[in-house]
C-alpha cells in the first residue's frame, strides 16, 4: 500500500473531527475524566527515521501533527504535567520478533534515531524503548508509580503501532490513556481510523488536541 498524506496543515482539523465523530458513536466522549494533575504527556518516537522525507519509514502525515504536539508540550509545561519523549531504538539483542518483521532496525548507529529539532527535549526526560510498547523494558511504569500519576496523554507516531500498543498497555496497568486524534499519525487513513475505533471500544475516549488544551485551562 502506498503511504497517504491524509493529514495536512489545511485539513487536519476537519479530518480529525470526522474520526472523532465516528469513534464517539462507539463510546460516549468522556474528556471530563481528564485531570492535568494526574497526567503525564508521552511524545512517542518523533524521530528522524519517521519524519525525514528521505527515510523509507517517513510518515507523510507526521508533519501536520507537529504543531499540535508542540501545543501539548507547551500546555504541559504551563500546567506542571511531566513531559516524556520516547525513542524507538533497538538492535539484534533486544529487537526480538521485530528483527525478522522489518528489513532493518532503528539502531543508534543509523543516524536516524534522534528526535527532530522541532521537539524541544532539553528540559525533559527521554526514554529508549526496543519494542512498540513504551512500558516494555523501560522505566516508564516506575515513573508513573513514583510520581503517583494515573493518566497518560500519548501523541506522536505511529498511531496503529507504538501509540496504540502503549495505550493498551497503560490501560491494563491501571493508567488511563488519552490519545489525541490530531496529534498522532501513521501511514494510512484507514489504519489511523481503525486504531482510534479500536481504542474507543474498550481503552480510551476519542479526543482532539483542543479537548486536552481546554481542560487544562479549566
Amino acid at each position: 500500500m502506498e503511504k497517504e498524506r491524509y493529514f495536512t496543515k489545511q485539513n487536519i482539523f476537519s479530518v480529525a473531527e470526522k474520526i472523532k465523530q465516528a469513534a464517539t458513536i462507539r463510546r460516549e466522549n468522556q474528556i471530563h475524566a481528564f485531570s492535568a494533575k494526574d497526567a503525564i504527556l508521552l511524545v512517542t518516537d518523533m524521530q528522524q527515521f519517521f519524519l525525514n522525507p528521505k527515510s523509507h519509514a517517513f510518515v507523510p502525515s507526521a508533519e501536520a501533527i507537529l504543531p499540535n504536539i508542540q501545543k501539548l508540550i507547551s500546555c504541559s509545561e504551563n500546567n506542571a504535567i511531566p513531559v516524556i519523549f520516547s525513542r524507538h531504538v533497538n538492535d539484534p539483542s533486544n529487537a526480538a520478533l521485530m528483527g525478522s518483521w522489518y528489513r532493518d532496525l532503528l539502531s543508534e548507529a543509523s543516524g536516524q534515531a534522534g528526535i527532530v529539532k522541532e521537539m524541544h527535549t532539553k528540559q525533559h526526560l527521554i526514554i529508549d524503548k526496543p519494542q512498540y510498547d513504551a512500558f516494555y523494558e523501560t522505566e516508564l511504569l516506575q515513573i508513573f508509580r513514583d510520581a503517583e500519576k494515573s493518566q497518560i496523554i500519548i501523541c506522536g507516531v505511529m498511531t496503529n503501532l507504538c501509540v496504540e500498543t502503549t495505550a493498551r498497555s497503560a490501560f491494563v496497568q491501571g493508567i488511563q490513556p488519552f490519545v489525541p486524534i490530531d496529534a498522532t499519525a501513521c501511514y494510512h487513513y484507514d489504519m489511523h481510523l481503525g486504531s482510534i475505533l479500536n481504542l474507543a471500544q474498550g481503552f480510551t475516549h476519542p479526543v482532539l488536541t483542543n479537548d486536552i488544551l481546554e481542560k487544562c485551562k479549566a
